[in-house]
């Protein structure tokens, strides 16, 4: 935006430069074959800077003009026509030739200060600097509110999970069929949470046969072992 804005601001200026040197070219007249001012430019009008070379000899030029402006006023009338920014006095120049019955009688030279344009680029640089820092303060807050609102879930797992006890394998995390990726999540954990306690109930179930199975084994040693005690001590 900034970028077309300021090309944009540019071509402004150069068009308001053409136009004010056709007005100035409508104000020329020819005295024996040689350019004349018949109108002089209104060097009263804010920011107006008119030069009018006739070769060598300049007819017109504004008052209290800039040095550096007028040297290259001077450059530019050589050239007789085209653009040139000066840029120690933040002005831009004009120059178009002054024609009659195509000869080359002179030049016309323009000039406007870039100052309210550059004024205007800046304002508008600093105002769309801002509003992207707005924009990108206010993208920040409703990420980390959607984030946090996404992951709310799985911090309830969490507090689930911590929260339960080691043989509290009865609850679950998840109730229902899987609609997102934290719902399917769950029901994975679940999943794994059921075959561990299948697994816990199978190794309770084996264990309990094997106490019944070698619980009267273990009865007859012990009988046996408390008659063989009792027959030493009656030998004794």
């Amino acid at each position: 935006f900034n970028v077309v804005l300021d090309a944009r601001l540019r071509t402004d200026g150069d068009n308001v430069l053409r136009e004010r040197a056709a007005t100035v070219l409508r104000g020329l007249g020819t005295v024996d074959g040689r350019l004349s001012v018949s109108e002089a430019p209104d060097q009263g009008a804010i920011d107006a800077q008119t030069w009018i070379f006739a070769g060598q000899r300049t007819l017109e030029q504004p008052a209290g003009a800039d040095p550096r402006n007028q040297q290259a006023a001077r450059t530019l009338a050589r050239a007789a026509s085209g653009f040139i920014s000066v840029d120690a006095t933040d002005a831009r120049l004009h120059a178009v030739p002054a024609r009659r019955a195509g000869r080359h009688l002179g030049t016309v030279v323009v000039g406007a200060s870039l100052a309210p344009y550059e004024s205007t680029a800046s304002s508008a640089l600093l105002g769309s600097v801002i509003l992207g820092l707005l924009v990108l303060a206010a993208i920040a807050a409703l990420s980390l509110w959607l984030i946090g609102r996404a992951l709310r879930p799985v911090v309830q797992i969490t507090a689930q999970a911590a929260d339960w006890e080691e043989h509290d394998l009865s609850r679950r995390f998840y109730a229902g069929e899987p609609h997102d990726e934290l719902s399917s999540l769950a029901s994975v954990f679940d999943g794994l949470i059921s075959r561990l306690a299948q697994s816990l109930r199978h190794e309770q179930q084996l264990t309990a046969e094997i106490s019944h199975e070698l619980r009267t084994p273990l009865a007859k040693i012990l009988a046996e072992a408390e008659l063989a005690t009792s027959r030493d001590r009656s030998s004794q």
